[in-house]
C-alpha cells in the first residue's frame, strides 16, 4: 500500500524559529513510523482529504531540538487523524 500525505501549512505559533529542513526530515520520519506501525489504511481520511486538521496544543520547552519537535507534531498530526 502507498500512502502520500501532502501538509500544505504548518502554523506554529509560541516557537522561536528552528531549522525547517531538520524540523521537516524528524516530522517524516515519525509519520512514516507511526503509519506503518499502526496501519494508515484505518484513518478516517484514509481514502480522501482532509481539508484542515486541528491537533490542538503541543507542549514543548522553548529550546526544544528542531527533531524532537518534528516528532511532537507528527503524534499530534497521527492523532488527529485517527479521531
Amino acid at each position: 500500500m502507498n500512502v502520500r500525505l501532502h501538509i500544505e501549512k504548518l502554523v506554529l505559533h509560541g516557537f522561536e524559529p528552528v531549522s525547517r529542513a531538520r524540523l521537516d526530515a524528524a516530522l517524516s520520519a515519525e509519520l512514516t513510523r507511526l503509519m506503518a506501525e499502526g496501519g494508515a489504511e484505518a484513518l478516517p481520511g484514509a481514502s480522501g482529504s482532509v481539508d484542515t486538521l486541528s491537533v490542538g496544543a503541543i507542549h514543548a520547552a522553548p529550546d526544544v531540538s528542531p527533531e524532537r519537535l518534528g516528532v511532537q507534531i507528527a503524534q499530534a498530526v497521527y492523532g488527529g487523524l485517527r479521531r
